[in-house]
């Protein structure tokens, strides 16, 4: 066994409207797996795509902001496209993005998992997929609608950051490979504000376990369709 690799990661920002165009990767193999984490600067509701999937998501009335993750299971025919997230309301917003290996993952529906934790704690949530002890590739999202200021220090042992960050606010993602049947990541640390949103997701490796689609998480919602 082997734990899931990330192939690219990218990020991109909008400025106010309804229509967030956002770009996939040049080259996309089929049975890759794709991941969006979007920041929005306004609580409003998305549009999900055909073939995509609402991993988790979270809204906040003060700051007005909203945090959602999607995913989808590549085709094979994304390469250098690009997929429409619409709001139904006019708000900024800013992106993270990541590719997984189609060989490095187990290229099912059942093969992630998301989970939100507790709004403005800076405090990753407790992620239990139900795989067992297994190479999983575990990802936090963090964001806040914060003009882009800086969050302090990520929780240890997470390593590979990448942000966005401007006027819409910040959105970082940073992961950590264990093999363990459960993580609960600690929290960010320093002087400077914690992120008010905050996500765990798993990435199951390309072997082991069963194969159940899991469609819940905690303090989130899984939404969509899945073409395999």
């Amino acid at each position: 066994m082997a734990f899931p690799g990330v192939a690219e990661t990218a990020t991109q920002s909008f400025s106010t409207g309804t229509s967030h165009v956002t770009t996939l990767f040049s080259t996309i193999d089929p049975n890759d797996l794709l991941i969006i984490g979007f920041l929005l600067n306004n609580n409003t509701t998305f549009t999900t795509p055909a073939n995509w999937v609402s991993e988790a998501t979270q809204n906040s009335s003060s700051p007005t902001s909203r945090f959602q993750v999607f995913s989808k299971v590549a085709v094979g025919n994304e390469d250098g496209t690009s997929v429409d997230f619409v709001t139904a309301v006019s708000v900024g917003a800013r992106v993270v993005k990541l590719r997984i290996s189609a060989a490095t993952w187990f290229a099912a529906a059942s093969g992630i998992t998301a989970a939100m934790g507790t709004f403005g704690s800076g405090d990753p949530p407790n992620l239990a997929p139900g795989w067992g002890a297994l190479d999983i590739l575990w990802i936090i999202f963090s964001a806040s609608d914060n003009a882009g200021n800086p969050f302090g220090t990520p929780p240890a042992n997470y390593i590979n950051g990448f942000s966005s960050s401007g006027a819409q606010g910040r959105i970082e993602s940073h992961r950590r490979e264990l093999n363990a049947s459960s993580e609960n990541p600690a929290a960010w640390t320093g002087a400077e504000a914690k992120p008010d949103f905050i996500c765990t997701m798993a990435i199951r490796p390309a072997s082991g376990g069963s194969t159940a689609f899991r469609r819940s998480n905690v303090l989130g919602t899984r939404t969509g369709s899945r073409s395999l």
